[in-house]
């Protein structure tokens, strides 16, 4: 099993992810987050996906999972998750923080 780490960042942004959908369905905000850790369980196992975003941040990758986009880290076992952020967000402005 590849190894996956997630930053307090990344763990806020899921909380936040989770809140939202839950304000409309807890089941739809549990089944969501599940197949979010998912999708980050399959980038782990060929962290070389993904999209280079090295203009936000060296050797940076993302990937897309329906509106949201994970941002991390390629490691020799895994992934290192920086943020997942709504792409309708102003992504650029983010980082620059």
């Amino acid at each position: 099993m590849s190894r996956v780490l997630i930053r307090s960042e990344a763990l806020l942004d899921l909380d936040d992810i989770f809140d939202y959908i839950a304000d409309d369905s807890l089941d739809r905000a549990i089944a969501f987050i599940q197949k979010l850790h998912d999708q980050i369980e399959k980038i782990a196992a060929t962290p070389g996906m993904g999209r280079r975003r090295d203009e936000l941040l060296p050797d940076l990758r993302c990937m897309a999972y329906g509106n949201y986009m994970i941002f991390y880290f390629s490691m020799n076992d895994g992934i290192d998750v920086v943020r997942v952020i709504n792409g309708a967000r102003d992504i650029e402005a983010i980082f620059q923080k």
